[in-house]
Parts: structure tokens; sequence; C-alpha cells
């Protein structure tokens, strides 16, 4: 019986291992880079995630994972300090956490997990901009800041592949 059940589970694991849940293809390697102007990552969240900020790596993941995904879609970030923009013929991305929500509790869940929630808005000088909102979450890791980090790492694909659909 037990063998019965070890092999039903390698087949379920095997199978779901190697569906691919709607992913695209990268964009053709052989194309010259777009060229992003990455302004400053901010939260507009109150006070009280100080804590938050201070012990999680939130955006440093962020721009991480932003930059370690570009080249898949053909992007080059450049980023700005955020008092000047110096390539003003070039597209500027401006991301913002609006929501930031490190430890919650739904109903029947075993254990807690986060949200997070990120405005993105691309721009070129001259043109209007193209915004996009993404609520992204996840209960997988242990940890909040383990959690909010996952979310970190999924907004910049997710961002990478909103851009490289918008230019």
């Amino acid at each position: 019986m037990k063998t019965i059940y070890l092999i039903i589970f390698l087949v379920f694991t095997t199978s779901c291992a190697n569906k691919q849940s709607g992913t695209t293809p990268p964009p053709n390697s052989n194309l010259i880079a777009t060229n992003i102007v990455l302004q400053p990552i901010k939260i507009t969240e109150a006070d009280s995630l100080e804590k938050v900020k201070a012990e999680c790596t939130v955006i440093d993941t962020l721009n991480h994972s932003l930059k370690s995904n570009s080249e898949d879609y053909n992007l080059n970030f450049i980023v700005s300090d955020g008092v000047s923009n110096p390539l003003t013929k070039e597209w500027t991305v401006d991301i913002k956490i609006t929501e930031l929500v490190s430890h919650q509790w739904k109903f029947m869940s075993i254990r807690p997990s986060s949200v997070a929630t990120f405005e993105i808005s691309l721009h070129r000088q001259g043109e209007s901009s193209r915004n996009v909102v993404k609520t992204i979450g996840s209960g997988v890791a242990l940890g909040a800041c383990d959690r909010l980090e996952k979310i970190a790492t999924a907004a910049g694909i997710f961002t990478n592949k909103w851009i490289a659909k918008q230019i």
C-alpha cells in the first residue's frame, strides 16, 4: 500500500514540475537592449512598517530581480539618483509599493501569509504614461521577510515582462 502511495506521489510531483504556467518566451536575445531609467523605488506606507523596512531587504531584492531578469527581455536598467533624469529620451519606470502586509491570517490558513501591491508607471518624455497595479501574495515561506523577498522577486519578473510588452 505504501508503494502505491509513493508511486502516485512521484507521478504527481513530476507531472507538476514539467508544467509551465503560462510563461511567455523572452524576446529575441539578438536585439539591442532598451535602456530603462529606474527611479528609486518607494514604499508609500505608514510609519508602522519601519521595522519591516529596517529588517527586510524588499527594495534591494526587487532591484536585484529587475536587473538579473532584464537580459531575458532585452532591457537594461539604469539606476537614477532620483534628482535628475540622465537620459531624457529614454524610458523611465517608477515603482511604488503602495501596500505591504508582512503578516496576515486568512480564513482556514495554517500559517500567516504576506501581500504587497505595486504601482508601476512607464513613461517617456513627451508621451503619456502607462500604468499597471499588481498585487502579489505569498504564504509559502515561514518568515515574514522571506515571504516579502519572494514577493519582491516575483514583482521584478512581472515588471520586466510588462515593460517588454509595452515597448
